[in-house]
Order: C-alpha cells, then sequence, then structure tokens
C-alpha cells in the first residue's frame, strides 16, 4: 500500500491524477513537504480556509513569483525587455495595498448587473455551437464546445471580435502554462512571445476606447475610477493585466470546468436522466454546477510564501517557504464533505468548496462561471442523447499542471434528442 512518500509533484503521474496522494496527505500527513517539488502542500479543508484568511502571512505576490523562477527566468525578463513590454505584476496574486485597489477598479466592470443579464445570451451562443455540431454523431467536446463558449462569452464582454478566438486562447494558454512549473526553456519563450503579442493587441484596443465611447468592459476599465488620490485610473500596463487576466480568468477555469462536467454526464446516465426530467429546476441544475466544482475543481492549487515564521495546522512553517494550497484536495476532505469522492446533487453544503479560492482573492469571475457552467449542461441535456465517451477512460490525457487540471480532449458520441 502507497504512503505519502511514494508521491511527488515532482512526477508527472501524480499531475495527471493526484487525488490519491491528496488523501494520502489528508490521512498521514496534512501539511507535507514535497521535496521534489520544494514546497509545503496543505491538503485540509480547514487548514486551506485559515490560510487564505492570512493574506499578508501568505502571500500570493510572493508565492507565484518564486514558483515561476527557474533558471532561464533571467533570459525571458530580458527578452520582455528587449521586445519594449515594461515588468509588470499579476494583479490577480498581488498582496493588500495594490490588490485592494486594482480589485476595486476590476468591479466597476465586473459587476453582478452584468452578470444577471446574461442567462438568455450565454444560452444562445451554446445553442449556436451546438448547432454546428448536432449533425455529426461524435466531436471532441472540448474543443467544439467546452473551449469556444467561455471565449465567446468574454470576447463579446471584453468588446473584442469572436473571429479572434483562437488568438484568445493560444494567450490563455502561454499566460497560465508558467503557472504549473513543468516549462522547458524553449516552452517558456514561446509563452514570453505570446504576452508581447497580446500586449501590442490589448493596447490597441485600449486606445479605441479611450477615443470613442463603447458599451464594453474594456471601455469601463479604462474610464473606471476610485477616490483614491494618489492612483484614481489604471496605467496602461495595469489596464493590460487586467484585460489579460479577464481573459485567462473568463475562459480557462470555465472550459476545464465544463469539460469536467460533461465527463460526469459520460459516467452516469442516471444522472442525466434525472436532470431530464427536472429540467426546469433552476435550484437542481446550480446544485449540479457546484458539485462538478467541487468534484473537478478547475483550479488544483495556488501557490503562497510565507512572509514570517508561522504555524499552520499544528505544522511550523518558516519564513520565506513556498506553500500550495490544495483546493482540490479540502474539496475531498471527508471532514468537510460527507463521502467527498462521490457525485451527489442532494450535498447540502456543496456550495461551500474552494473552487474559486476564498477571502480577498476569491475569484472575481466566479458568479459568470456559474452562470456558464449551468446553462451549458442544461442545454446539453436537453439537446443531446445516447451521451457516450468513445474512448476508455483511461486513455484521456489532462494538462500537466500543479495549478489547473483540464483535458486536452474528450471524444464523446451522441444523437440528436428528440422532443
Amino acid at each position: 500500500m502507497k504512503t505519502v512518500r511514494d508521491y511527488s509533484f515532482g512526477d508527472r503521474t501524480t499531475i495527471a491524477c493526484p487525488y490519491d496522494y491528496y488523501e494520502a496527505m489528508r490521512s498521514e500527513d496534512p501539511i507535507h513537504f514535497d521535496e521534489q517539488a520544494g514546497t509545503y502542500i496543505v491538503s485540509r479543508y480547514e487548514d486551506i480556509k485559515e490560510a487564505l484568511a492570512q493574506p499578508l502571512v501568505f502571500s500570493s505576490g510572493l508565492g507565484f513569483k518564486n514558483q515561476k523562477r527557474q533558471e532561464f527566468s533571467d533570459e525571458i525578463d530580458e527578452f520582455y525587455r528587449s521586445k519594449g513590454l515594461p515588468k509588470f505584476e499579476i494583479i490577480v496574486n498581488s498582496d493588500p495595498p495594490y490588490h485592494t485597489r486594482i480589485r476595486s477598479l476590476m468591479e466597476k466592470a465586473f459587476t453582478a448587473h452584468r452578470v444577471a443579464t446574461m442567462e438568455g445570451y450565454i444560452s444562445d451562443i451554446a445553442n449556436i455551437l451546438v448547432d454546428g455540431f448536432i449533425g455529426e454523431g461524435e466531436i471532441d467536446f472540448v474543443a467544439r464546445f467546452a473551449v469556444p463558449l467561455p471565449i465567446y462569452v468574454i470576447a463579446d464582454q471584453l468588446g473584442i471580435p469572436r473571429s479572434d478566438f483562437r488568438d484568445f486562447k493560444r494567450w490563455s494558454d502561454a499566460s497560465v502554462a508558467p503557472l504549473g512549473r513543468l516549462l522547458n526553456r524553449e516552452r517558456a519563450l514561446w509563452c514570453a512571445e505570446q504576452t508581447v503579442d497580446m500586449w501590442h493587441y490589448i493596447n490597441a484596443r485600449i486606445e479605441e476606447r479611450r477615443a470613442a465611447p463603447f458599451d464594453d468592459m474594456i471601455y469601463d476599465l479604462v474610464h473606471a475610477r476610485i477616490d483614491d488620490p494618489e492612483n484614481p485610473v489604471l496605467t496602461r500596463l495595469e489596464l493590460f493585466e487586467v484585460v489579460r487576466s479577464l481573459i485567462v480568468a473568463g475562459n480557462e477555469t470555465t472550459t476545464t470546468a465544463i469539460g469536467n462536467g460533461m465527463l460526469v454526464l459520460l459516467k452516469n446516465p442516471d444522472l442525466v436522466e434525472k436532470l431530464l426530467a427536472n429540467i426546469d429546476d433552476d435550484r437542481m441544475f446550480s446544485r449540479l454546477t457546484e458539485e462538478i466544482l467541487r468534484l473537478e475543481a478547475p483550479v488544483q492549487g495556488l501557490p503562497r510564501m510565507t512572509t514570517q515564521d508561522t504555524e499552520l495546522g499544528g505544522c511550523k512553517i518558516p519564513k520565506g517557504s513556498l506553500v500550495y494550497l490544495g483546493y482540490a484536495s479540502g474539496n475531498r476532505d471527508a471532514a468537510k464533505f460527507d463521502d467527498p469522492d462521490s457525485f451527489s446533487l442532494e450535498r447540502k453544503n456543496a456550495g461551500q468548496h474552494l473552487a474559486f479560492g476564498a477571502g480577498i482573492h476569491r475569484c472575481i469571475g466566479a458568479m459568470l462561471s456559474r452562470m456558464e457552467i449551468k446553462v451549458a449542461m442544461r442545454l446539453l441535456i436537453k439537446r443531446l442523447d445516447h451521451l457516450k465517451l468513445t474512448i476508455p477512460e483511461s486513455e484521456l490525457v489532462y494538462t500537466p499542471s500543479m495549478v489547473i487540471r483540464p483535458l486536452v480532449s474528450l471524444p464523446i458520441s451522441f444523437t440528436r434528442r428528440r422532443s
């Protein structure tokens, strides 16, 4: 029988399916130091929540900066300088007070009212995508639906043409890939090249919004103001990073969740029939969404760095330590969720999952992501019948990363559901 010492995030096999590792940690060593990865891994729900409640002790900004540093990082920094891209802060992973100011400005564009009016519009996009493949009977679900749906939504909200969809996806992948700690030099340089392309593209869109009114998020961000006499508006560099963050956050996690959600449906035909019989029950589809997010968290975890000697869950952690908050592990903690490895529409506390983090760094796009997942699952059940995975489940491949866990592809077959 394997113990916690038999696993490591230095092993791609473990990263591809980390749930046994998480379970071993929770039972044997809840705050485990992974020597190959060089990080403490926090595996229990309550310990993760406690760390998230102390953002100045468990620094998000320092965690990401130190996780990303590799032997070729100086070369990447020099590449950015040579292309005229100033050194920028990853805003969503920064610390207060900088994070507080930027978050306040972002919320001027990402309003609850904007999201609340979008359900019919998201359904229209999903219907268009399904119309495009429903006669084929067999597709890669990730490529044909899970990827384009959230990209079209965030592109529309930002005021960017859907025709730039492939650029969006490429830039988004390049933004997320460095967070997973598994890049070689060539891939890291490719990511940097994509970031420079993105810098030029977004700057052009920003200048358009300075010159004329647009009904979109970029315009709202360009003209957003807060009560701060020294820094009331976003700088050009901050605007770039905010828009980049919205592009990434607006599609990567939702694409992953929709792909994982379809896999849940494929593995549970009885669940599909129950949902079909209750197709207009909004509360049931909301519970479905929360349980998908809990069981298969799109963001597996995020790094932090301790700014002082501290103690968490009885474990002493020195100042300057890299700490990984294992959201996906916390979501399967039996101390918080009964029978945590099972899917249940009746789970009362599914919405308390950590898929969107918690505290000051809770995902600003959580409401929109939930809406997209719910609308997508309902529409797919309404329109597709006889859903089947066309390869053995053991052959499914996930993107190797400590941060996200998206399916590379999901080949399915189906028929058109008759009314």
